[in-house]
């Protein structure tokens, strides 16, 4: 084996290896309410989190956020990522920033701002783990 042909398999793998997303996104700002996306193999799972509790009438805990957790598959292409429900229905699309801080995901809006002035947002999701 040619010492060029191990060289260009280690490239590879480790390119391959930088541009994977998977891991926990979560706000890189000190947040009491918001939102932890963790991606593995094409699939995610997203969750909201509060610090705040409520109860009802008869002093049970009320779920802030029934409709959560949510799973569904993505896709990666071309720095967008986009998430898809378990029963087909497009979810939502991120937009992939590195930054010297990390790997964030970024809204439309956020994305938008970013490639304008070039400050990432303060409170976006950036991987955790």
């Amino acid at each position: 084996m040619s010492n060029n042909f191990v060289l260009s398999v280690f490239v590879v793998t480790f390119l391959c290896a930088c541009s994977s997303i998977d891991g926990v996104y979560t706000p890189a700002c000190m947040a009491y309410e918001g939102d932890e996306i963790e991606f593995v193999d094409g699939r995610f799972t997203w969750r909201r989190f509060t610090d705040q509790r409520q109860v009802d009438e008869s002093g049970e805990l009320v779920d802030l956020f029934p409709s959560y957790p949510k799973t569904g598959r993505y896709t990666y292409h071309d720095a967008q990522l986009d998430l898809m429900l378990d029963g087909g229905a497009s979810l939502v699309s991120f937009y992939v920033q590195d930054d010297t801080q990390g790997k964030y995901m970024l809204t439309m809006d956020e994305n938008r701002q970013f490639e304008h002035d070039g400050k990432m947002p303060e409170c976006a999701l950036r991987r955790a783990r």
